[in-house]
């Protein structure tokens, strides 16, 4: 039954139900309900829920109360909620990324209620006003976590003025913070004002103008009247948690100096005993994590925190506007802007409420720096300059109404927990960093210039201004009519291609206008369905960021697709080498147990085939996580994590799309073996466990690469070749053919990286002599023959040659990524990591010289001893062991048997591997120098 035994008539609406022995559930109150059965029980009806029903005789310990309680999680999540009057509010335990929080209890961490405010006046005297005496320790009192439903719920007494809220755990009496959320109660609206945008027409705003808060962040009053209210709170440099700012309000530019950190404030400020003494000032490194972790603590150390603050903690991503100086010179405005404004991306580390981010510089330029005749200059500014009177020290910000302003008070800085400049001076932080002088960009603020700058430090504690987060406003002005499907090459949770094009595509009612937004873009796309429904839109995607993004598709309704990541974005392919496990490779269970990384994400192509070519993938891109890593290629996630670790932590995609047993034939257009005679011959003799290679020719290619060509690559990487043994000498022109129908389809000509296969003990039947080291030497010439490809050697990695899969999948992926590392990163330091391949050769004499490539460093013996397996032969074509003697980065070879050499090879062998190895102990391939048929076979 619906709940009943309460007193009283509710409108329909959704309601949390919460008693108090800590039983949560949630319920809907349809009807009027009436007849109190037993005054000793207690509900609490919270908004949002579902309709359930309850027998409440089965509850203890409960007193019924109608108090509905706000939301204030349901207009997005954020670390700062702002709360307009009294009452009873609750806030789901979500970050801005959508991740949850959870944790054993909640508690305030400190509160202060703005009851008075201190003046200077000329003679310095301070003169102190009582502004609201009541209850003047706490703005909230009564935090609750209900651990089941992940919310934090309190009471808003009614005063003005700030407070932070913990999330714990608790073992043995210590609390831990999990994380923690600003409360601030304004008691006044917190609206937003557009200035007035004189760079509309200079610059690419695509029309649309910057509105900012119309206060500081943590201000409760934007009264003429310049009062503590107007100060708002201090930030450190990518930190999500508040410090209390200013004391009193003076004239001095001197600065105004507490002896103590957050010393003794006019405004009274409670801190919680249970989380230690209150505010403290610590040394030691000022990361990310302890930030988030020790919200109290104001961090001193300067010195590497550039290096271990991501530029990526407050929105921008990873800055381009390293020519920071040419701001303030530069009478261009399209040159130094020529990306146009950037959008910005709210981030789990914004101190904002939701609807607004930390402006990026770019935002702040175009809203102070002042245009004439095309030119402009730092001096001269969007800014109203009312003469300094004692009551006024700060400007006005001329908003698109010029009757109208908003105020930006000279609040000073906090340096070490002192009040710095108070009435003279500000710093107004952004999302940007400048990465030339790692100094981060900010809005300066003194006497009558207002100026960019781009200097200082991070272990000041500065204000903030929030501007209107573009990307979560409802676009305005639309309706459709159109249902909307979206291809499945869009997905929440995916990786995009950094600097190339996606599009973005599906189906809709036809001739009905469809439109797509992107979250990084201040621009939507409009687009018509055509006469088969069919849409379209290319977004340009831009460089890396770790920052969550979205794309909304909206028709009649809006599908949203969250959790996008930028970065890099790699295809491996093959057979089963490359679709070999991560669990079942060495170490397994603790590579698997170690795998969570939450910006590198996995689509794993199921293996089935298809006669026909697919236009659509039914798998979805997963988080890196033990549960998804643990069936996924161990040569992917090695290869990827690699890639992450040396480029920044950037994001990583990576598609895994390989089949055991399966030849090269089944991964090429079929259309381009059917053309090619010599292929089609070949593919004809090639047995497979399903008939003739050209039976199947392109089976897989249809279904599990076909339709991927809309996801944008980076580049791939290749591990496959057993099944191909049988005729190696052909399989350079397969592979040529793939890579091509590859290329073909995705319109680009990214790199392919093969991994050499493994020497194996099996001969098997095949018609070809030596096919095992004939088929890795033709894998290197291919990797020569093919444009932006190259190869990595794993020679040295087997431990036991009658394993045709090598558990050493860690060193296999670490070169593949140093290859990309080196040849299409152009990271240099990697050069060396290059495994030789052979080059030429030479002859003098009785002597034969061999030439290898990527052998700068020069070549070396594991034991010391000359190289091994290398043979040489004269005209006869025997080959004898050669006497093998290095000279820098070449091998001379003779035999007294051979007088006049013409041919060497160097590990032809199923089972045996060379000792030679380059200078960084890379392994160097096998290779033979003539293209007779061999006549021999080893004898196992």
């Amino acid at each position: 039954m619906l709940l009943t035994g309460i007193t009283g008539t509710f409108a329909a609406d959704n309601y949390y139900c919460v008693f108090k022995n800590g039983f949560i559930k949630q319920y809907y109150l349809a009807s009027e309900i009436d007849s109190v059965k037993q005054t000793s029980k207690t509900v609490n009806f919270y908004k949002g829920g579902q309709v359930e029903s309850v027998d409440i005789c089965l509850i203890d310990s409960v007193v019924f109360r109608t108090t509905i309680v706000t939301d204030l999680s349901a207009a997005g999540y954020a670390n700062c909620y702002v709360v307009p009057q009294a009452g009873e509010y609750s806030f789901e335990t979500r970050l801005s990324d959508n991740s949850l929080k959870t944790g054993d209890a909640a508690d305030y961490l400190w509160t202060n209620v703005e009851c008075v405010w201190t003046e200077v006046v000329n003679d310095h005297t301070e003169i102190t006003t009582a502004v609201n005496p009541m209850d003047a320790e706490y703005i909230i009192k009564n935090v609750a976590y209900d651990a089941q439903n992940h919310r934090i719920m309190f009471t808003a007494t009614g005063n003005t003025g700030n407070a932070v809220i913990a999330l714990y755990t608790e073992n043995a009496g210590v609390r831990t913070i999990v994380w923690s959320w600003h409360i601030w109660v304004t008691g006044e609206s917190i609206d937003g004002i557009t200035v007035a945008n004189w760079q509309s027409e200079k610059l690419a705003t695509n029309g649309q103008s910057i509105t900012w808060l119309n206060r500081n962040l943590g201000a409760t009053s934007i009264d003429a009247v310049d009062n503590i209210g107007n100060y708002g709170l201090m930030y450190q440099w990518g930190r999500k948690d508040p410090f209390i700012g200013s004391r009193v309000v003076g004239l001095s530019a001197s600065p105004i100096n507490d002896t103590a950190p957050f010393g003794t404030y006019s405004m009274p400020v409670k801190t919680n005993e249970a989380f230690g003494s209150g505010f403290i000032t610590s040394n030691s490194l000022p990361t990310v994590e302890a930030s988030a972790q020790s919200p109290m603590t104001f961090f001193t150390n300067d010195t590497k925190w550039a290096s271990d603050i991501p530029v990526s903690a407050w929105g921008d991503g990873i800055a381009t506007f390293a020519k920071w100086s040419q701001w303030a010179n530069n009478t261009d405005p399209k040159e130094n802007n020529s990306d146009g404004i950037r959008s910005g991306s709210k981030t789990i580390y914004d101190p904002c409420p939701a609807g607004f981010r930390m402006p990026t510089a770019e935002e702040i330029y175009l809203s102070f720096v002042f245009w004439k005749d095309g030119t402009h200059t730092d001096w001269d500014n969007n800014i109203a300059n009312p003469a300094k009177s004692t009551r006024t020290n700060g400007r006005r910000m001329i908003t698109a109404d010029p009757n109208t302003w908003t105020r930006i008070p000279a609040c000073g800085w906090l340096d070490n927990g002192k009040v710095m400049s108070l009435g003279s001076t500000t710093f107004y932080w952004s999302a940007t960093i400048n990465p030339e002088n790692q100094s981060q960009a900010m809005r300066y603020l003194m006497g009558s210039n207002c100026r960019i700058e781009g200097s200082g430090t991070f272990a000041f504690a500065r204000p903030v201004r929030c501007v209107a987060d573009k990307s979560l406003e409802a676009i305005p002005d639309f309706t459709s009519h159109s249902s909307v499907s979206v291809d499945a090459n869009l997905q929440s949770n995916m990786v995009l291609q950094q600097n190339a094009v996606f599009k973005v595509s599906g189906t809709g009612t036809p001739t009905e206008k469809i439109r797509v937004a992107a979250s990084w873009e201040p621009v939507f796309h409009d687009v018509t369905a055509g006469s088969n429904g069919r849409w379209s839109v290319d977004l340009n995607i831009p460089a890396a960021t770790n920052i969550p993004q979205t794309i909304k598709i909206q028709g009649k309704t809006t599908a949203v697709f969250d959790n996008i990541l930028i970065g890099e974005v790699w295809l491996c392919s093959g057979q089963s080498n490359m679709r070999w496990n991560l669990k079942d490779c060495n170490n397994g269970a603790e590579e698997v147990a170690y795998s969570t990384n939450p910006n590198i994400r996995l689509l794993l192509i199921t293996g089935d085939s298809s006669t026909v070519k697919k236009e659509a993938i039914t798998e979805k891109w997963k988080l890196c996580t033990p549960t998804n890593t643990n069936t996924f290629s161990a040569v992917s996630y090695f290869f990827g994590r690699e890639l992450q670790k040396r480029l920044s932590n950037i994001p990583i995609g990576l598609i895994t799309s390989a089949v055991g047993a399966t030849p090269v034939e089944v991964w090429i257009d079929k259309p381009l073996i059917e053309n090619d005679p010599e292929l089609k011959a070949a593919s004809m003799l090639h047995s497979t466990t399903q008939g003739n290679g050209y039976e199947k020719a392109g089976v897989y290619y249809n279904r599990m690469i076909y339709p991927l060509k809309n996801i944008p690559i980076g580049g791939a990487i290749w591990y496959q070749g057993e099944s191909n043994q049988g005729s190696p000498y052909i399989y350079e022109k397969y592979l040529q053919a793939m890579v091509i129908s590859w290329r073909n389809e995705w319109n680009s000509q990214f790199p392919f990286y093969i991994a050499q296969i493994a020497p194996y003990k099996s001969q098997g039947t095949y018609p070809t002599n030596y096919s095992n080291p004939a088929l890795r030497f033709v894998q290197t010439q291919t990797s020569e023959s093919i444009a932006l490809s190259g190869i990595e050697v794993n020679d040295d990695l087997i431990t036991d040659v009658n394993n045709i899969h090598p558990t050493n999948k860690q060193d296999v992926g670490l070169r593949l990524a140093y290859l990309a590392l080196s040849a299409k990163f152009g990271k240099s330091q990697y050069n060396a990591f290059r495994c030789p391949i052979y080059d030429s050769f030479s002859v003098s004499g009785n002597k034969l010289t061999v030439q290898f490539k990527y052998a700068e460093a020069g070549l070396k013996t594991t034991d010391g001893t000359a190289p091994t397996l290398f043979e040489i032969c004269g005209d006869d074509h025997v080959f004898y062991p050669a006497n093998a003697v290095i000279t820098g980065s070449t091998i001379e070879l003779s035999n007294p048997g051979v007088t006049a050499p013409v041919a060497s090879r160097m590990g032809w062998s199923y089972t045996k591997v060379t000792n030679l190895r380059s200078g960084n102990d890379m392994p160097v391939s096998a290779f033979r120098t003539y293209d007779w048929t061999d006549t021999t076979e080893e004898v196992q």
